[in-house]
């Protein structure tokens, strides 16, 4: 009789924790972080270059590339990727589960056949906005619903916002109010200014610009330029930003400089400098700046003899910033640039391709702590090259980065569910969310803004999915949840073993 009652006991003790190591084992897969397969946006037989990510406030993610039309695939000994002179259009479809195919949404000028870096954005009016570089015209300006995006006649094409021999890499972001901004580098323009970072607003949908201000201070008669400018704005409506020196013959950045804005782009503060070479080095590169909800500016750039990352931040919007500090060990390499998000809750994630091993790796900065090792979350090498990254936070906690290849040509997206909070989708559907003509909605005269684009070449192929592999992703949602579930099979074995035993007692 005592043994019987000892076994129970010992029984029921058993199922206790084999209980609580179920839950436990479910909580914590729930809080992992899960990383989904490297996907081909792209599907292209021809170089694709710059690739451009954007989410709006109704879940949907949607990125634009340069492409050559026609043109080739790198293939060994090694031959470079084409310019485009194409810019394509794909977003994910959650009814197909997949990317829809690529559109030729907007074709360059025959006599300027060269677009490059395009800034993509999607404004709380369910319009789809994007700037890019026409080398040998300047800056351009088109405007799309979300509904047709991927109809090229839904695109307006605007005349140059501004003329410039060689536009560097833009930026644009749009503000609460639906006001556009875009940082931008020139090479040479028609009012001056060649080599510096300018800046251009629109507070009536991109209808009309104000005039470029010059917001670096290179003397146009030297061999300098400002390159690779990046903003962001803060909490009180102001403007922050960043960008690099560089001289011939590497065209490489020296120094990182910064500006700010107080009044959302009207006046800019004189250029102050906050990272350069120190001695022996070669690397003061690619800032990304952010800002956090605490009131923070956080910047990362490359730095040192071997391009490694360094990390600043102020605590008083870019009054003052703190001593430089390397982060993330010994992890190096410089893939064109990284990328950089903050989240709502004050988080901010990083993406770049690094070596040692060679991969793309993740980090993130916890509000009030500590940069967090660096994770290899795309380790394949097909992968390893991997350049441009660009990424862009949706719902809160759905990260979502686009890359190019150097070495395939292909666009290639992934993402991951952070642990942060997820927000729901906005529950307000504007009219150019489900297919309102470009347009109508502020009134603008669209004859001066120069005639809708025909597409004769757009075609409509079957969706695609490209399959998972189980090798590109980290660990895999599904293989965790029955991880999660060994201890709920335990606990049936144990019951099972139980009611065996006590049947052979009687």
């Amino acid at each position: 009789m005592f043994r019987n009652v000892l076994f129970q006991q010992r029984y029921w003790i058993a199922v206790a924790l084999a209980f609580c190591v179920a839950i436990f084992g479910v909580s914590q897969v729930e809080s992992q972080e899960f990383w989904t397969p490297v996907v081909d946006v792209s599907q292209t037989e021809s170089s694709a270059t710059w690739p451009t990510i954007a989410t709006d406030q109704w879940g949907g993610v949607h990125v634009i590339w340069a492409q050559k039309f026609g043109g080739k695939l790198p293939s060994p000994p090694r031959r470079p990727l084409e310019l485009g002179d194409t810019l394509y259009y794909s977003r994910w479809d959650d009814e197909i589960n997949a990317w829809t195919p690529p559109a030729d949404i907007i074709i360059a000028d025959q006599d300027a056949p060269h677009l490059i870096h395009p800034s993509l954005k999607v404004g709380n009016d369910g319009f789809i906005y994007a700037v890019w570089s026409d080398i040998k015209i300047g800056l351009r300006f088109g405007r799309a619903p979300m509904g047709t995006a991927s109809n090229t006649r839904s695109w307006e094409l605007f005349e140059p916002i501004v003329e410039a021999q060689g536009v560097d890499r833009s930026q644009l972001l749009i503000d609460e109010n639906g006001g556009l901004h875009v940082l931008y580098s020139r090479v040479a323009s028609s009012d001056g200014g060649d080599g510096n970072v300018a800046y251009i607003r629109s507070d009536d949908k991109g209808n009309n610009w104000t005039r470029p201000r010059i917001v670096s201070a290179v003397n146009s008669d030297l061999p300098v330029a400002s390159l690779k400018p990046r903003m962001a704005f803060d909490d009180r409506g102001g403007i922050h930003a960043v960008w690099v020196e560089a001289t011939p013959p590497r065209w490489l950045g020296e120094r990182i400089y910064y500006a700010s804005s107080p009044d959302g782009g009207n006046t800019w503060t004189l250029p102050s400098l906050i990272g350069q070479l120190r001695a022996g080095e070669v690397w003061a590169e690619a800032p990304n700046i952010e800002f956090t909800r605490d009131g923070k500016l956080h910047l990362v750039y490359t730095c040192g003899f071997n391009p490694h990352r360094c990390y600043r931040v102020s605590t008083d919007y870019g009054q003052t910033w703190s001593v430089r500090e390397r982060i993330f060990a010994d992890m190096q390499s410089l893939a064109g640039w990284d990328s950089m998000v903050a989240d709502g809750e004050g988080n901010l994630h990083f993406i770049a391709q690094l070596r040692e091993p060679e991969g793309i790796y993740y980090s993130t900065l916890p509000e009030g702590g500590e940069w967090n090792p660096v994770v290899r979350v795309v380790e394949a090498p097909k992968y390893a090259q991997a350049h441009f990254p660009e990424a862009s936070l949706v719902l809160g906690n759905q990260l979502h980065i686009v890359m190019q290849n150097e070495g395939i040509g292909d666009i290639w997206h992934f993402q991951v569910e952070t642990a942060s909070r997820p927000v729901p989708a906005s529950d307000t559907l504007p009219e150019a969310r489900n297919g309102a003509q470009a347009g109508q909605s502020d009134g603008g005269d669209s004859s001066a803004a120069g005639a809708v684009q025909e597409d004769p070449r757009l075609v409509e192929p079957e969706p695609f999915v490209e399959e998972p592999t189980a090798s590109n992703a980290v660990l895999s949602q599904q293989t965790a949840i029955w991880i999660g579930f060994i201890p709920v099979a335990l606990l049936v074995v144990a019951v099972v073993f139980y009611t065996q035993r006590k049947r052979r007692r009687f």
